[in-house]
């Protein structure tokens, strides 16, 4: 042992780099002034410097800046050596900067009299190169990364919209590209629905809506067992007539009344001609249908029959033959001549001679003529009722027949009592069929009715629809067109919407050839569009899982019958005080105690299970002390907090009697949770068992074995055994802390103990060190007395002779330095070459003298040249290093060194990086077979000649959750948002080869960031293609060749009066008006208002007035400011999320290649490109061209170039090298199964930034950038992939469960990644050591409670933390594979997978949220999470979250992330304990 610290003593004594001599630093600044500062602008003359005093600072303060681990400090290197020259000493510096600095080589310093000067001068070089190379800016500060600027000059600095760039130049709120700010948006019409009207004369193209029926409605939804009708068996359906050709479309599905019907366009083989009369009965008949059928005319709307936005025509059809139908124009007249009947009594002689014929009433919409005669009711006929009449019995007691009702009700009398009557339905007053009623958005069948309720809808009268047939008028429209009028609007919101998302797959294709422009194939279809599950599956699973749960009630029920256990039940008849009574008892008592006692805070839910003590146990002593308190109530020890709400101050008071051991036992519960009634002695205090708050160390699983309360109290004269009340405890400040099993215990015993372990021993090990190195300090301070008194003598005589003290009785007289300062230009040149002569021995006086003619003083580049003169004229020269760190520290010339007697010789020429043996012959891609063969992340579809992604994926990816539909874009944005990730990250990496990663993660946030995405998206105008309301045919939707007069929207929107302020009426000449009259209208009908005024708060009194003649009240204070019809409001995040969406479903569609390219056309660098003559051929474009420009040039985009080895060549032998660094890694390729081809990947993997022994490659940083990114992508694209389809919020748990430092960390011990990592950083060390302790303790099982202690458990909750850089490790080796295998994802995957299949299943199986989600769904109201708050190390952030009345909860991390995460994990685990919250299953 002696012989160790002996040895440890003579090593530090070596390495320690002590400040030289003052006297020496004093002599050093002599020279400052002999050598030009180095400065960037030299023409400046207040720009920066820096000389020989302060370029170790520099240095210093540029190594600080370098991005590094809590645990390492990365500073530079110094190797100092002497040679003599021309009989002088001269000393040489070579410095070398941390690993991960973008200066590789070693830097030489030129040879100078002193170390000191030495050391400057390296410095001085050091920064000069710095500066060179962009690491330092011009004012010589170091560049961080909001500092670094990218090669692309908009790739930070773009151009916003000038209002976005003007909130953020103020900094105002709410932010653009955030959720709180929305923007109006018009919608837009697909240009296919625009300017088509079809023109007397003009051929236009007719398609028929085809409906099929898919599914027919599950018996269990049809409540009243009505006949289905599938829509292909209607005679008549409805065309789309149009003059311009509507592209090919997917095919969709929608609900009706029938079940799921399937919607395809089929365009009419002939062409159709109109004339003028036919155009003006279609435009009679497209008014009638949308407004008296449909009633879907709203306040700002009017037809318009020579509009051009919207205009297409739907005309009704007919079958002529079996398979060919035509447009039906018999039906059309029809219209045409009744189009303005509306339902008129009809007299009792008419009555009298019509007779029943039941032909009329079949396949009939049928309105009764008695009420509502203005808005009629419609009702399709359901049956005939042939065995009810006019004189049935009517159903209820206040009538007796249906004559009697109608005679006593009306006053009809029914003249035809033999006529059968009408069982009716309403006509569909929901017109939204995209959705299922009874599927949720997942996919799942709602619960349906009872068989009652349908039993009774079916058979009683009183649950139905009665009509009576003479009372009844019959619509011109019979019931089968009905059926498929209702469905118009959503086919044609469908059809819309499929427009748009076809009209950015041909902008694309028209921008970058991506995609065909127009498919003429006549047999090419698109895919349906699938809402991921269809009716058939839906209803299939649902039977199932009923029939599951029939089988399982059948087995409960026979379970029943067998003889049940017995529970003790708590008697709680003998509760005589109540809770609080016994509370307050017991405060009165304490204050008669001298010690003092906290008593847990008290909380009402405690009153629901208190179970009184027995009689028997009433002893009169009871009186004189406490009263027992209930089971769930005790005493904390003295370690009280101040200030908490509980806190009695009883500590003057007189002295405790000691209890009888009965309540003893009853109050304590010793720790461990398993003493039965043993008290706790506990000298000089009352002897009550306590617990300590501070350090009580909470459960850290939830898996109690004891769900139910807990019962150790088993004391033979208790009876109050069977008391029901979980052991709270509450601490101050109401921070419930859980008293733990003993399972739990052990386990968290074992985890301190390793802690405590390794603690104590590193303590010893300190406190044995001291003593023996002679860290006696009472010595050390009788010796260093004697220096003491001895100095201060000397400064004392020093002081008084320099003449800085003055007598307070003399004058002070300032010495006038003008005469001086003529000695001084005198001299001022000899006294320089005087110390340039001293400064450089070496040299002779002409060749100084020659150099100081052009400059006054020498610059760094003449040093360099005299020493080169010197050095050709001389003999080469050895230098003898001192000092032994050089010796491991491998500087680049390690090989010149001879170990015997440290000998060296320098070559001043700085070598640079020789990358010849690298990369001669760029490997091609090695594309393994997958061994699942499921699915390749590398596979890239041909995309010349592809179509480009389907209008139904580009739809969902347009489509918002808000919208309510069966699509929306969260599954593909959380995939595009992963790709979008990986490739930029690849980009950045491939193009800033020399870049730290912190730089790079800087210029990557700055491209996903939310504020880019919604600037991108913005140009590309996505606010008007996007659906981001739920659709609602009588708000929000515009009926084809109806319109919104604009400047009339406009003027009342900025008047702010209602829509339904208006009636149509006023508006009939509207078009004619000049938008200078409408304003004018607007602003007379507000002064009518009573708004001319104030516009925005109408006082009480206009509230009420009634306007025009309707009797709404005027509360405008829930004006929408926009037009639902024509405008819809969307916040600027969702168009972010919307561009991330679309890069989804281009990766789906046209692979990753596709998806980089659509990346371009949006305007994100990914990808190279260059400028080449456009082919003459336009058929010959490639995909990934532009359009030429003017110059005939296009702008082609390349694939990423193949990344250059990452060995450096300044090393000598590097390849020896890279073998020896490496040797017995052959393991760890053999564990990982991957074998490197490129090994200098390996190495820089597994290289820490304080490894300064590795000099062939860079740290690992740069590579676990890109591995983070790699692994994230694969992870999220598997679990995208997976046919179990996960929700968009199951997607995002499990990617945040999966990819995150714990669970990469866990993985990187489990598979020895450890035992690799190279590092040389003592507290990294001891943080890995710990935590792979404790992963073999738990069996590498990966659990984040063991990682997660919250302070109160344990006081090194920083300590137990997962180390990042093993984390970091396992990315970085992601990012090692996928440079080495180049580029290939398949290969990476196969890797990663093996190691991390069991996890992925596992989560996958059952979905882990996010514990802030969880705690957030479980306590929507009441969890509030703080303001992080930094620590006092600095290093750290605590957040912490409140759970109203049940508690406050801390985390703390090394982020606020990680903390807030903590907290969450915090509050559940003992909110779970308490019973506070429903456990997990």
């Amino acid at each position: 042992m002696a012989q160790y610290r002996e040895i440890e003593q003579m090593l530090l004594s070596k390495c320690a780099n002590t400040e030289p001599a003052e006297l020496e630093q004093i002599q050093a600044e002599r020279f400052t002034s002999c050598l030009a500062a180095y400065k960037p602008k030299p023409h400046l003359s207040t720009g920066a410097s820096v000389d020989l005093s302060t370029a170790i600072a520099l240095v210093n303060k540029y190594c600080a800046r370098l991005p590094s681990d809590t645990f390492t400090k990365l500073t530079a290197l110094w190797r100092c050596a002497s040679a003599v020259r021309d009989g002088v000493t001269l000393y040489q510096y070579t410095l070398r900067l941390p690993i991960n600095s973008p200066l590789k080589h070693d830097i030489i310093g030129l040879p100078m009299p002193t170390q000191t000067l030495a050391r400057r001068l390296a410095a001085l070089q050091a920064c000069v190169e710095l500066h060179k190379i962009g690491e330092l800016d011009d004012q010589l500060q170091p560049i961080g990364k909001e500092g670094f600027r990218a090669l692309e000059p908009d790739w930070e600095c773009f151009d916003l919209e000038p209002e976005d760039e003007q909130i953020v130049q103020q900094n105002d709120e709410p932010r653009p590209g955030t959720t709180k700010r929305r923007q109006y948006y018009y919608k837009r019409i697909a240009s296919e629905f625009c300017d088509c009207r079809p023109v007397a004369g003009a051929p236009c193209y007719l398609y028929f809506i085809q409906l099929t029926l898919q599914c027919p409605i599950p018996e269990e939804q049809n409540t009243r067992g009505r006949k289905i009708y599938p829509p292909e068996e209607a005679q008549q359906g409805f065309g789309i007539l149009t003059l311009k050709r509507i592209p090919k479309l997917s095919a969709f599905s929608i609900f009706t009344r029938s079940g799921e019907v399937k919607v395809s366009l089929e365009l009419a083989r002939e062409r159709v001609v109109l004339t003028e009369e036919q155009i003006s009965c279609i435009n009679v008949f497209l008014n009638y249908t949308f407004t008296n059928v449909l009633r879907l005319q709203k306040f700002l709307m009017l037809f318009d029959p020579d509009s051009t936005e919207n205009c297409v025509f739907i005309v009704p059809t007919i079958r002529s033959t079996a398979d060919s139908r035509i447009i039906d124009w018999q039906f059309l007249e029809l219209i045409q001549a009744t189009g303005n009947m509306m339902p008129q009594p009809v007299p009792d002689e008419e009555r009298q001679k019509q007779s029943f014929d039941a032909q009329r009433f079949q396949d009939a919409v049928v309105m009764p003529w008695y009420r509502n005669q203005d808005q009629p009711q419609y009702f399709y006929v359901a049956e005939i009722c042939p065995h009810l009449s006019p004189l049935s019995c009517f159903p209820g007691d206040h009538y007796r027949t249906f004559k009697h009702y109608y005679l006593v009700k009306y006053g009809l009398t029914i003249q035809n009592a033999a006529q059968p009557l009408l069982d009716v339905d309403h006509t569909s007053a929901r017109l939204n069929f995209l959705t299922p009623r009874y599927v949720n958005r997942k996919g799942v069948a709602l619960p349906t009715s009872s068989e009652e309720t349908k039993r009774a809808k079916r058979e009683n009268l009183e649950q139905k629809q009665i009509l009576v047939p003479e009372l009844c008028t019959v619509h011109p429209f019979p019931a089968s067109l009905w059926r498929t009028a209702v469905c118009l609007p959503c086919i044609l919101y469908r059809i819309n919407g499929l427009l748009l998302a076809d009209d950015i797959r041909k902008q694309v294709s028209a921008d970058l050839g991506l995609g065909r422009q127009q498919i003429d194939d006549e047999e090419f279809e698109w895919p349906m569009l699938d809402f991921g599950w269809s009716l058939s599956e839906v209803l299939k699973k649902s039977r199932e899982s009923k029939q599951k749960s029939d089988s399982k009630e059948a087995i409960n029920e026979t379970v029943e019958e067998l003889p049940v256990a017995t529970v003790a039940e708590p008697n709680l008849d003998k509760v005589e005080k109540t809770a609080n009574e016994l509370v307050i008892e017991g405060e009165e008592q304490l204050s008669s105690t001298e010690e003092f006692i906290e008593i847990g805070t008290w909380s009402n839910d405690m009153a629901d299970d208190i179970a009184s003590y027995s009689e028997g146990d009433d002893d009169e002593e009871d009186e004189d002390f406490l009263p027992v308190l209930p089971a769930n109530v005790k005493f904390c020890d003295q370690q009280t907090r101040y200030g908490s709400p509980t806190f009695w101050d009883v500590s003057n008071t007189n002295s405790f009697k000691q209890p009888p051991a009965s309540v003893l036992q009853r109050t304590a519960k010793p720790r461990g949770g398993n003493g039965a009634g043993k008290t706790a002695k506990v000298e000089g205090k009352p002897k009550y068992a306590y617990y300590e708050s501070d350090n009580s160390l909470s459960s850290s699983s939830d898996d109690d074995d004891h769900v139910g309360p807990v019962h150790n109290y088993s004391s033979d004269d208790d009876d109050s055994d069977g008391i029901a009340a979980g052991r709270i405890e509450f601490t101050s400040k109401n921070e419930a802390e859980a008293i733990e099993t003993a399972q739990e215990l052990e386990k968290r015993q074992k985890q301190m103990s390793i802690i405590q372990a390794t603690n104590a021993n590193e303590r010893q090990y300190q406190e044995t060190k001291n003593l023996l190195i002679g860290y006696n300090f009472e010595q050390a301070e009788r010796r260093n007395s004697v220096n003491y008194e001895q100095s201060i003598v000397r400064f004392k005589s020093e002081i008084e002779s320099c003449g800085m003290l003055v007598s307070q009785d003399e004058e002070l007289t300032l010495k006038r330095t003008e005469d001086n300062l003529v000695k001084v230009d005198k001299d001022g040149a000899t006294l320089q070459l005087e110390l340039l002569k001293q400064l450089l021995p070496y040299v002779p006086e002409d060749a100084i003298l020659a150099k100081l003619e052009s400059h006054e003083s020498l610059e760094l580049s003449d040093l360099v040249e005299l020493n080169a003169s010197w050095l050709q004229q001389h003999e080469p020269e050895t230098y003898t290093v001192l000092g032994c760190g050089d010796s491991f520290d491998n500087y680049n010339d390690h090989h010149r060194l001879s170990l015997d007697n440290k000998q060296i010789r320098l070559e001043y020429q700085s070598e640079s990086a020789t990358n010849n043996e690298c990369d001669a012959n760029p490997t091609e891609r090695l594309l393994t077979g997958r061994p699942d063969a499921v699915f390749s992340f590398d596979q890239q579809p041909e995309l010349v000649g592809h179509p480009g992604p389907s209008p139904s994926i580009i739809l969902q990816a347009l489509t918002m959750s808000n919208a309510n539909d069966g699509i929306n874009l969260e599954r593909l944005e959380t995939i595009g948002d992963s790709f979008l990730k990986y490739a930029i990250t690849t980009y950045l990496y491939i193009t800033y080869e020399n870049v730290h990663e912190g730089k790079l993660s800087h210029l990557r946030s700055k491209q996903v960031a939310n504020l880019n995405l919604y600037r991108l998206g913005r140009r590309k105008r996505l606010g008007e293609y996007m659906i981001a309301t739920k659709f609602e045919p009588h708000d929000n939707w515009l009926p084809p060749c109806y319109y919104v007069p604009k400047e009339l929207e406009k003027a009342l929107i900025e008047a702010k009066i209602p829509t339904h302020h208006w009636k149509l009426a006023d508006l009939l000449d509207i078009k004619n008006l000049s938008s200078v009259q409408i304003c004018e209208l607007v602003r007379e009908k507000a002064e009518a208002l009573g708004l001319g005024a104030n516009v925005d708060q109408p006082t009480a009194t206009q509230q009420h007035a009634d306007l025009d003649d309707s009797n709404e009240t005027n509360d405008f204070s829930c004006f929408i400011p926009y037009n639902l019809v024509s405008q819809h409001s969307i916040p600027d995040k969702s168009i972010a999320d919307c561009v991330e969406a679309l890069i989804g479903a281009y990766l789906i569609e046209c692979g990753p290649r596709g998806a980089l390219l659509f990346m371009a056309w949006l305007g994100i660098r990914v990808l190279p490109y260059q400028l080449e003559p456009a082919a003459a051929d336009i058929e010959q474009r490639k995909p990934g061209s532009t359009k030429p420009d003017a110059n005939n040039m296009v702008t082609v985009y390349g694939d990423w170039p193949t990344p250059r080895s990452p060995l450096l060549h300044f090393a000598p032998n590097a390849h020896r090298e890279l073998e020896e660094l490496l040797s017995g890694f052959e393991e760890f390729e053999a564990s990982l199964g991957y074998t490197f081809r490129d090994r200098s990947y390996l190495l820089q993997a597994m290289t820490h930034a304080s490894y300064t022994p590795n000099r062939l490659t860079d740290c690992y940083q740069r590579l676990e950038f890109l591995g983070d990114a790699v692994l994230d992508y694969l992870i999220t694209r598997h679990l995208y992939e997976d046919p179990r389809q996960h929700s968009p919020g199951a997607l995002t748990d499990l990617r945040s469960a999966l990819v995150n430092n714990t669970i990469f960390a866990s993985l990187a011990v489990r598979h020895g990644f450890h035992k690799y990592f190279r590092h040389l950083s003592p507290g990294l060390n001891d943080v890995i050591d710990r935590f792979v302790r404790i992963q073999q303790e738990n069996g590498h099982c990966i659990s984040e409670e063991y990682y997660l202690l919250s302070e109160e458990e344990c006081d090194d909750a920083e300590d137990v933390e997962v180390p990042k850089a093993l984390g970091d490790v396992f990315e970085s080796i992601a990012g090692a594979i996928f440079l080495d295998s180049n580029m290939s994802l398949d290969v990476v995957w196969q890797v990663f997978s093996n190691m991390m299949k069991p996890e992925i299943e596992q989560f996958s199986n059952s979905v882990p949220k996010s514990p802030i989600r969880e705690l957030l769904e479980l306590e929507p109201e009441t969890a509030k999470f703080g303001k992080p708050e930094k620590l006092a190390d600095g290093r750290r952030v605590r957040v912490t979250v409140d759970v109203f009345c049940k508690g406050t909860f801390r985390g703390i991390g090394r982020n606020y992330r990680i903390a807030k995460c903590t907290a969450a994990k915090c509050a559940l685990r003992q909110l779970k304990k308490q019973g506070l919250i429903a456990k997990k299953d």
